[in-house]
């Protein structure tokens, strides 16, 4: 009896430990980083009280999930705000120096006011203003989200303040000093590095009349980031003749926007250009989006036949 006391007295602590640090098997974390207007990055993880954040739209109300949001662009500050104080400022003798000195960041402003005002005067402002933004990107009037399924939308983001859990504390951030932000989400699946796909000669051809034209991996590329794709087997295609292919196609038989015919290809973005991936393709993304693959080819033909194994590293 003493003895299982004591081996229990030594046990039960470790046990007890091990069972407080496991966490849920679907608990998510919102990796972020947020872009201030006076050129600050923060770095951290959100901290929301509700799980979707209220956007509004010139067409309607939308209740966006963090996890599906993939990128924010604010717009400018209080837009009518600003908006009223151009055009009362353009009701002035001497507007025009007034008008510069704002720079670029009014240029949406008076875009909108330019149909109110026929004043050859503000049009050349304009042409200044859009000279001296050459190398500069003005803000628009209106937040610019971007979600996972590649959609966007413009309108205002109703979130008044982001807390940001940092590794030096938890700051809570006005949306008024925040110049954008991206944000990625890891949970089981999305922690996996390595991917298998089977992209199938009978389904995944990009054509409207095939049942899945490309394939989606729900993988998400960001712009940037390097990426590794290996494929494998081998298909018969009844469209060209019963003719098998590799990964690798046959130029010989045609091509599909320059990739060979039965060649395995892919694109990021559902409007993302289309690129040759072959057996073996690495590189470096261009733009944001999830990844799609497919097979090419210009014709569908239910008869074609085989799949090919597609795994994704990044």
């Amino acid at each position: 009896m003493f003895k299982l006391l004591f081996l229990l007295l030594i046990f039960f602590p470790l046990l007890a430990e091990e069972t407080s640090i496991e966490k849920p098997a679907n608990e998510k974390t919102i990796h972020t980083e947020i872009a201030l207007r006076d050129g600050s990055i923060l770095k951290g993880t959100l901290e929301l009280s509700n799980s979707a954040i209220p956007f509004h739209t010139e067409h309607g109300d939308l209740q966006i999930k963090i996890q599906n949001l993939l990128e924010l662009e604010m717009g400018i500050v209080n837009p009518e705000e600003k908006k009223n104080e151009i055009r009362d400022l353009l009701k002035t003798k001497d507007f025009e120096s007034a008008i510069l000195e704002k720079g670029s960041e009014i240029l949406p402003i008076l875009y909108e006011l330019s149909s109110e005002n026929n004043d050859p005067n503000l049009f050349s402002l304009i042409s200044q203003l859009e000279e001296m933004s050459a190398s500069e990107k003005p803000n628009s009037l209106y937040d610019k989200v971007v979600l996972s399924n590649d959609s966007i939308f413009y309108g205002r983001l109703d979130l008044k303040t982001w807390n940001l859990k940092t590794k030096f504390g938890t700051l809570a951030i006005d949306k008024n000093s925040i110049q954008g932000l991206r944000i990625s989400v890891n949970d089981s699946e999305m922690e996996q590095k390595q991917r298998v796909f089977q992209l199938q000669a009978n389904k995944h051809i990009p054509i409207q009349t095939a049942p899945e034209p490309f394939l989606n991996t729900k993988i998400l590329i960001r712009k940037g980031q390097s990426f590794r794709i290996s494929s494998s087997g081998q298909i018969t295609l009844a469209s060209l003749s019963n003719l098998s292919f590799t990964p690798a196609g046959n130029l010989s038989q045609g091509n599909w926007n320059g990739i060979a015919f039965g060649a395995v290809a892919g694109k990021i973005g559902e409007k993302g250009e289309t690129f040759f991936i072959g057996s073996k393709y690495s590189g470096v993304a261009k733009q944001t989006g999830i990844l799609y693959l497919c097979i090419s080819e210009t014709v569908y033909n239910a008869q074609n036949s085989g799949e090919f194994k597609v795994i994704v590293e990044k």
